[in-house]
């Protein structure tokens, strides 16, 4: 009994000895070969003598190579036996749905034998994987970002809340929206544990429920006393002055355009006095004979005459009432101190 054991794990050493060979061939520069068929080979021979994780191993590496229902088979078989029951259903699922028409005919009924069998394993298995269902406690609010939960360290997603298949064993469960991390309560049953650490058992099935982190409520704030205005009788003075002191700027500028048209009309008369003395020897009394030898530039004369007589009226008219108001606006006080001593007393009063 005994030699044939060692005989058995002498034939296992050749077929891994023999399988060395075949990546000793590949480029340097590439990733080594792999004989999908050795490598079955290999993890069934281990499996049979019941060494389940090299068999896990050597099938899992057929596996990815060729994924053959026949080898996948076998290396469900394999996780089941390390207790990987979730991986093990994963890989009976994905064998079972494997198209066998992409098969030639001939090789079809090898594989088919092989989803045949896995069917009733499944089906025996399934009951056997621990299951999470993970629960959101309340509604989120509008414009909340998604919550990441994440199961020892891997990204869990959403749609696999309902019914998060694990394997047996310890496992650690966080959620966090943002900087925000949610508490995390694990129930099975009556039981209540944290559920960042717990510890599963085949067939179990635990109910997760994250919970946002409680919210304090922000203090309203309280308004601060508006202060009384206090009536401004500077301002009060300034506003009756600003209007009588317009006033007076206006008289001002109308008195200038008085002054103004004064200056320009009598020299445009002089001019034109000047002209008609020279040509018709024009006098005061004699204007007769000045408008009967030239009409148009007497009554240029006229013109500019009676311009000088309205400009002179204007300005004096203005600057006497730009003055007037001036010297009737309000006047405004000016700050001082004064004091008062008396008998025994002493009183200081401002202005300002």
């Amino acid at each position: 009994m005994k030699s044939r054991s060692l005989f058995g794990w002498g034939l296992f050493a050749l077929v891994v000895a023999l399988a060395e060979p075949v990546a000793a061939q590949a480029d340097p520069g590439a990733e080594p070969a792999v004989d999908a068929k050795v490598a079955a080979d290999t993890g069934r021979y281990a499996y049979e003598r019941g060494n389940y994780r090299i068999a896990a191993q050597e099938l899992g590496t057929a596996y990815r190579t060729k994924r053959l229902p026949t080898m996948g088979l076998w290396y469900a078989r394999a996780l089941e036996k390390l207790d990987q029951l979730a991986d093990a259903a994963e890989i009976y699922q994905a064998l079972l749905a494997y198209e066998l028409s992409a098969l030639p005919a001939e090789k079809q009924a090898v594989q088919k034998a092989a989803q045949d069998a896995a069917r009733p394993e499944l089906a025996a298995l399934l009951p056997r994987v621990p299951t999470l269902v993970i629960e959101l406690a309340g509604s989120p609010a509008a414009g909340d970002a998604p919550v990441e939960v994440t199961l020892d360290g891997l990204a869990v997603p959403a749609d696999s809340w309902p019914a998060l298949r694990v394997n047996p064993g310890p496992h650690a469960l966080t959620a966090r929206r943002g900087a925000e991390s949610f508490e995390v309560e694990a129930k099975l049953g009556g039981a209540t544990t944290d559920g960042k650490s717990l510890s599963v058992k085949p067939g179990e099935r635990w109910t997760i429920t994250l919970t946002a982190p409680a919210v304090e409520p922000v203090p309203e704030p309280v308004p601060e006393p508006v202060p009384e205005p206090v009536p401004d009788v500077a301002s009060s003075r300034d506003s009756h002055r600003r209007p009588q002191r317009l006033a007076a700027y206006g008289a001002f500028a109308v008195s200038a355009a008085g002054v103004v048209t004064y200056v320009v009309s009598r020299a445009v008369g002089n001019a034109k006095w000047q002209y008609l003395d020279d040509h018709y020897a024009c006098t005061e009394s004699g204007a007769r004979e000045c408008e009967v030898g030239d009409s148009d530039a007497f009554a240029a004369y006229k013109r500019a005459r009676a311009a000088n007589i309205t400009g002179f009226v204007v300005g004096l008219v203005g600057a006497g009432a730009g003055v007037t108001l001036l010297l009737m606006e309000p006047k405004r006080e000016r700050g001082g101190v004064a004091a008062r001593l008396g008998c025994g007393t002493f009183e200081l009063e401002g202005r300002f």
